[in-house]
């Protein structure tokens, strides 16, 4: 019986309905990027980058989400250059920015950003659902405790 309550309450933490997280059981690596801004290529110069990017681009900023069966940790990428509505992207170095910048494609200073809550939340969910574990134990020993001290 302890087992099965333990089993459910990981499964109702670690499969909690969202983008980043729909199922118990994933691992592996999972990108998660979150738009700053639209980004435009001046037309002269449309022929010198990837031919994706006349699709439209945007900053986003770059997380990775790291699975054990739910989220073991976030790992922050810092910014990419994403293919609007698509799935590439190129990881932005400080190279790369100073280069674009220069051309008046990304904009200077960069916009900070913050990696949303749910974010963080997905991406350690892991050490929550063990937390809520050891909780939930440690609060069913004491009430015992308290019923064998009864008696």
């Amino acid at each position: 019986m302890k087992f099965s309550l333990a089993a459910i309450a990981f499964a109702a933490i670690a499969s909690a309905p969202a983008a980043e997280a729909r199922g118990l059981g994933r691992f592996g690596e999972a990108d998660n990027f979150h738009k700053i801004q639209d980004l435009s290529i001046p037309p002269g110069l449309a022929g010198e980058f990837p031919a994706d990017w006349s699709k439209g681009i945007e900053l986003d900023s770059h997380t990775v989400t790291h699975w054990l069966g739910a989220g073991a940790w976030l790992e922050d990428k810092g910014y990419a250059i994403k293919i609007r509505g698509g799935d590439r992207y190129w990881p932005v170095n400080s190279r790369m920015t100073k280069e674009l910048q220069d051309l008046r494609i990304l904009p200077n200073p960069l916009p900070k950003y913050e990696i949303p809550v749910m974010d963080y939340v997905f991406g350690y969910s892991l050490w929550i659902a063990i937390a809520v574990l050891a909780l939930w134990y440690g609060v069913v020993a004491m009430l015992k405790r308290k019923k064998v001290e009864a008696a």
